[in-house]
């Protein structure tokens, strides 16, 4: 419900990977650390905690309220390959890596006979009032 004063300011959502997680989800890091992301691995959901405003937003906004939604997206193989082509981080490695990143996972979906995966998230939204 919208009350007045109130601002919804910020929503995200993280890539968690939770323990009865297909083995994809573990052998696909090989290809990450292939073309160079940097960073680990996701998390598991529950060791997510929640989000809040930026420092900088303190003089501007009073946080109300940091809400956390895990939640489920089930793919099929193709539909996960065509996302994840979509993504920043993969347009970010440039066209020669995005391009083996890419060739990468598709044979290893290829591998697992195109299977379903089911990727976990976690969702936050921050509410704050104009301070």
């Amino acid at each position: 419900m919208w009350r007045p004063g109130l601002t919804r300011i910020r929503e995200e959502g993280i890539h968690g990977r939770s323990a009865d997680a297909e083995p994809f989800w573990t052998d696909v890091q090989e290809d990450y650390r292939a073309v160079g992301y940097d960073g680990s691995p996701p998390p598991p959901p529950e060791q997510i905690g929640l989000r809040h405003f930026p420092p900088e937003a303190g003089s501007l906004f009073e946080e109300v309220a940091s809400l956390r939604y895990p939640f489920q997206v089930l793919y099929r193989a193709e539909d996960y390959l065509a996302n994840l082509a979509t993504q920043s981080s993969t347009h970010a490695l440039g066209e020669a890596r995005s391009a083996e990143f890419l060739a990468r996972v598709r044979r290893r979906l290829q591998s697992l006979g195109w299977p379903q995966l089911t990727a976990t998230f976690v969702g936050y939204l921050i509410v704050g009032r104009r301070a």
